[in-house]
């Protein structure tokens, strides 16, 4: 089974706190919270991102067992926009436990009405989309106190793409209006959810492609398994038909694409072996580019590492392992603001990473115009990717910052634009919310005492952003 990576070590999903003891007597105290997820980019070669409505379904289990959790059952979270998701109704909020732990799954796309099996039917293969089934099974031994771990989604099935070309005495007009059929598979199965295995149900039989009308291209989402007595039947607008047996060998994996030429000549076919890639593309963090060549170090400018004058951030930290292509900055500048609208919880409990909480927020200013969040319009106003720090990661930025305290402040003073060093008793505003109490209170942490604590989210306080590369 291929593994898609996450778009944050720390993928910042639904995750659900809650004041809910794991016992028969279920008590529920005021202040729970349920946390909305963030998920990465669901781009195929055939979607370039989570669409409006798209749906997920979540269950929970008592860690290492087939127990369910609190009745944590195929739960469906929807997207609100830009990779968000919450529970789309109050019976699907998921909470966390007060002592034990859970473990979770996911899969995409969500049905409703099902229980420990997902079925699943190829048979009709005009949407590939809708055939592309997701599951992540990686969140395990999740407890009240954890970090959000995120998931990693997996393309549990297998597609097959079959391009065909003319050969002797057959033209591409002759190859208009092509037909092409798998034989000898099995087009349903049921997905296990606790555990992600599929099994397949009924005889074996024929699938039609999903054939392009501009050119003669055939897509098939499959089963994983062996290619052992499977035939391609490729017929012609004209009445021709052809077969063409699979190689015996050939074993389809999870999250792979086997991609066939195919040759037609009058009176055969010929076909090339196939070419075998990843399918790929779930979870491409919108928050990363791809990794620079450049190799930077603590204090370099961004993106010249010499030149303050095209300098968009300076450098605090870099990625180990990444020889300085992979890390963070941080603005020159810094901002006085409130956190923002404090009429109800936006969920922002992530105290590890920012660009969640940022995501949620800004889905909330597109959708509710009215509401107002300053500290991080001030942050999106830099551009891509910028974002308002979380409470840990402001920690990590003191870290680094008194760890080279002087190379970073002297390199700020260079920069022939507004500026503002930092300082011992430097105090900032982060994206967290107060767990304690989220509708109205916000965190904050001094580099002076290495500590956080909770203000009103009305009141103003210093900020800066930062912004990953």
């Amino acid at each position: 089974m291929k593994i898609i990576h996450s778009i944050f070590l720390l993928f910042p999903l639904f995750f659900i706190s809650s004041c809910i003891s794991d016992t028969d007597d279920i008590v529920i105290e005021a202040n729970e919270v349920s946390y909305s997820f963030l998920s990465g980019q669901k781009a195929t070669d055939l979607q370039s991102g989570w669409s409006a409505n798209d749906a997920i379904g979540i269950s929970a289990y008592k860690s290492g067992t087939n127990t369910v959790y609190l009745n944590c059952i195929n739960k469906k979270y929807q997207t609100i926009d830009n990779g968000v998701f919450t529970p789309a109704t109050d019976d699907d909020t998921v909470f966390l436990p007060l002592s034990g732990s859970i473990d979770f799954i996911a899969y995409y796309p969500h049905k409703a009405s099902i229980s420990d099996g997902y079925p699943i039917d190829l048979s009709d293969q005009s949407s590939q989309e809708s055939l592309d089934v997701l599951y992540s099974d990686n969140a395990k031994n999740i407890t009240r106190t954890s970090e959000e771990p995120g998931f990693i989604f997996q393309h549990l099935l297998s597609r097959i793409i079959v391009r065909s070309k003319p050969g002797n005495e057959i033209s591409e007009n002759d190859l208009a209006g092509i037909n092409i059929t798998i034989d000898n598979v099995f087009n349903s199965a049921t997905l296990k959810l606790r555990d992600g295995s599929i099994e397949t149900s009924g005889a074996k039989t024929s699938i039609a492609m999903n054939t392009k009308t501009d050119e003669p291209v055939g897509e098939a989402t499959i089963f994983p398994g062996t290619a052992s007595g499977v035939v391609l039947t490729i017929k012609l607008a004209n009445g021709n038909f052809y077969k063409a047996n699979l190689p015996e060998n050939q074993l389809f994996e999870s999250g792979t694409i086997y991609s066939y030429n195919v040759t037609v000549n009058r009176t055969s076919v010929i076909l090339t072996p196939a070419e075998i890639t990843d399918w790929g593309g779930i979870n491409d963090d919108p928050n990363k580019e791809s990794a620079t060549e450049m190799m930077y170090q603590t204090g370099d400018f961004y993106p010249n590492p010499n030149d303050p004058r095209t300098a968009i951030g300076i450098v605090y930290w870099t990625k180990p392992g990444s020889d300085g292509r992979e890390g963070k900055i941080v603005s020159f500048d810094s901002g006085i603001y409130e956190w923002g609208d404090s009429t109800l919880s936006k969920n922002i409990n992530s105290i590890t990473n920012g660009y969640f909480n940022t995501t949620i927020i800004t889905a909330y200013m597109s959708t509710f115009p009215s509401m107002k969040f300053p500290a991080f319009a001030w942050c999106l106003n830099k551009g891509s990717r910028w974002y308002l720090p979380s409470r840990y990661e402001l920690h990590i930025l003191q870290e680094f910052w008194l760890a080279n305290e002087d190379c970073i402040n002297r390199n700020i003073r260079r920069i022939p634009k507004e500026i503002d060093t930092f300082k011992f008793d430097d105090v900032y505003l982060s994206s967290s919310e107060c767990r304690d109490y989220p509708n109205t209170m916000a965190e904050v942490y001094s580099f002076e005492t290495k500590d956080w604590w909770s203000i009103d989210k009305s009141t103003p306080f210093r900020i800066r952003a930062i912004r990953e590369f």
